[in-house]
């Protein structure tokens, strides 16, 4: 393994950088000598960054001293490969000029040395969007300072192939919030989008961009005329389940038996069957500590690598291809700011699928729910006749709705009602829902359901007062696949090409590719071969992932053979 240290004051000892590999040695308050007398021995061939200085400038130490400290620093970890950040600017300009002076010394003895001092400037000045105060960063700052540390990290590891980009991908924690107020709703995901932007721009696709919303895209050129196709996953993981600290266990020639993920977490095919359907290959488990993260980083190394397949075999003719990686699709947020138009793709894909062979067009309509309900609060002594519960009330609520149509009873087809909030008092009580359903009709007269519920409460409760809120998330994209159905003909005959059983079937979900088709941009769903998402017990087979990158590859290949 290929550890990764932050070395540092407290700048480095309060950034929220979440990778698995990484291990912060800093302290608020420390100096370089600080530092060098608490520095343990580190292992060879490992990957250091170091940030630190500021506080020996505020204390007075000599820039001699410094100097000196830096050199014994330097010698104890010889053996690393070490990145030396730059000082960063105070917002104050006297300071600023010997901090410059202080740079320049420390790019004579690093190599290595990294100056993003004008980076964090404004007016000669630390910039107050990248900073709290005089010194420590904002969140905008570690945005800014984490992407540095994100592309470096590319350019040392530099995975390659399917397999090892996962395997580094997942390290990234990308979890997603709904309650958050930003986009992306986790800055994490920005700086996981700047690894991979390093890592496109690496392999040769042209057009590489992140937008203000976070939105990473790229372009590979075509060697012949075609309707433009783009490949699309999503960055962040579901905050269904932690996806921090994500450690993979790879278990060589699957033997068909239980898998030990940790003393207390047992993947096994009584429980999950589907496992015994890859008996002698290699599977991709959690450590039994958080998610795995697939859904959808294997999608992500999927696309990326089949682009660097296409870049290094040039023999191979398609079109011009986009890609494009999203924030915030576990939230239903993926698509909000998404700019069908500029992005120029005529028809896309989605690989946010999951086992091998899954191809899907079908989706659920969706909508969210909210019934608040005011009560009556009195006294439970002097209650009869007089308290109005708003809790047994939406207990009343959920009683008229069919019990048969929740998700633990339905499948396929089946559309279903599940709660997904519920806080309940004596005075005040809200619940809320999801609904779904794959039939448009049948969709609506869940809604319908839902309002004349309410209608016959408020009649029965005249005291109460009851405010539902419906609102529609997403559609079925059936509708706007169907005129174009050479997309679901080409990835079915590429899939038998190369020896995958197609699985069409309906997605008991929806996808980016639902809201993107209602947008302007035909765009199925296509597997990653991802099992058991959004928990400790995720699995995937690399085989699984291999195919999907031939996948792609002889969709591209295909594409332009087609008379559309």
């Amino acid at each position: 393994m290929q550890n990764i240290y932050l070395l540092g004051d407290s700048i480095t000892e309060w950034n929220i950088i979440s990778h698995s590999d990484i291990t912060k040695i800093a302290k608020a308050g420390w100096t370089t000598k600080d530092l060098m007398e608490n520095l343990p021995t580190l292992e060879k061939d490992t990957l250091a960054f170091l940030m630190i200085v500021v506080n020996d400038l505020n204390y007075g130490v000599s820039i001699d001293e410094i100097l000196n400290n830096f050199k014994v620093i330097k010698d104890k970890i010889n053996n690393l490969n070490l990145k030396v950040f730059s000082i960063l600017p105070s917002r104050d300009k006297a300071l600023n000029e010997k901090i410059k002076v202080l740079n320049l010394k420390l790019k004579e003895l690093f190599p290595e040395f990294i100056n993003f001092y004008d980076n964090f400037l404004s007016n000669d000045r630390l910039s107050e969007e990248y900073s709290i105060d005089n010194l420590h960063l904002s969140g905008e700052g570690y945005v800014l300072l984490n992407g540095l540390i994100a592309k470096e990290i590319y350019k040392f590891r530099k995975p390659q192939g399917v397999k090892n980009r996962f395997l580094e991908y997942i390290k990234w924690y990308t979890t997603s919030n709904s309650k958050s107020n930003t986009y992306p709703s986790t800055i994490e995901q920005r700086w996981f989008a700047r690894y991979l932007e390093e890592e496109l721009k690496t392999i040769g696709l042209q057009e590489v961009n992140i937008d203000k919303y976070g939105y990473l895209t790229a372009s590979l050129e075509g060697s012949t005329s075609a309707p433009v196709i783009a490949f699309i996953s999503h960055m962040d993981t579901a905050p269904d389940y932690t996806g921090k600290n994500c450690e993979a266990k790879i278990w060589e020639n699957y033997d068909g038996e239980d898998l030990e993920l940790s003393h207390d977490s047992i993947l096994s095919p009584k429980d999950f069957p589907s496992l015994l359907s890859y008996v002698g290959q290699e599977l991709i488990t959690t450590s039994g500590n958080s998610l795995l993260g697939a859904d959808d980083k294997a999608g992500i190394a999927e696309i990326v690598s089949a682009m660097d397949y296409l870049i290094k075999n040039p023999q191979i003719k398609h079109g011009k291809i986009k890609i494009a990686f999203t924030p915030d699709e576990e939230v239903g947020a993926g698509t909000d700011y998404f700019d069908v138009k500029n992005f120029g793709a005529d028809y896309a894909y989605t690989l946010d699928g999951g086992e091998i062979g899954e191809l899907e067009f079908e989706n659920f309509n969706a909508a969210s729910l909210k019934l608040k309900v005011t009560g009556v609060s009195v006294h439970p002594g002097s209650a009869k006749n007089a308290m109005i519960h708003a809790g047994q009330l939406l207990f009343e609520f959920n009683s008229m709705l069919p019990v048969n149509e929740r998700p633990e009873f339905t499948e396929g087809y089946e559309g279903f009602f599940m709660i997904s909030n519920i806080s309940a008092g004596i005075e005040e009580g809200e619940i809320s829902y999801i609904i779904r359903d794959h039939s448009r009709e049948l969709f609506e007269e869940k809604k319908e359901l839902c309002k004349n519920i309410v209608k016959l409460m408020e009649m029965k409760h005249p005291k109460a007062k009851f405010n539902l809120t419906i609102d529609d998330s997403y559609y079925n994209m059936r509708e706007k696949i169907e005129p174009c159905m050479f997309l679901v003909d080409i990835a079915k005959e590429v899939m038998e090409e190369i020896d995958i059983k197609p699985i069409i079937k309906p997605v008991r979900g929806g996808t980016d590719g639902a809201r993107l088709s209602f947008m302007g941009l035909p765009c199925p769903n296509i597997f990653t071969g991802g099992h058991n998402f959004h928990g400790k017990y995720e699995y995937i087979p690399s085989k699984s992932m291999e195919k999907a990158v031939e996948l792609i590859v002889g969709i591209a290949e295909k594409f332009p053979m087609k008379k559309i």
